[in-house]
């Protein structure tokens, strides 16, 4: 076997067993606060004007023209 290889190289963890066992929570998000949910605003009581629709629309297809042609990372996967 070629130095390099996948074949040769042995992966070693220092803490886990496995990768997954290293993952850690990068974003803490406050614990649920129910007295501040109730004065939450309906989200679907919230209208934005048309020319803030028409924005996202074309952010939105900007982004989806970045997918290439793979069957798994695709936009029609992303949605």
């Amino acid at each position: 076997m070629k130095p390099g290889s996948l074949a040769s190289d042995k992966i070693t963890h220092q803490r886990g067993e496995t990768v997954l066992d290293e993952v850690q929570e990068i974003i803490h998000l406050p614990k649920f606060n129910a007295e501040a949910a109730h004065y939450q605003e309906d989200p679907e009581s919230i209208e934005l004007g048309e020319n803030v629709v028409n924005q996202l629309r074309e952010y939105v297809t900007l982004i989806a023209t970045m997918y290439r042609d793979n069957p798994f990372h695709n936009f029609e996967h992303a949605r």
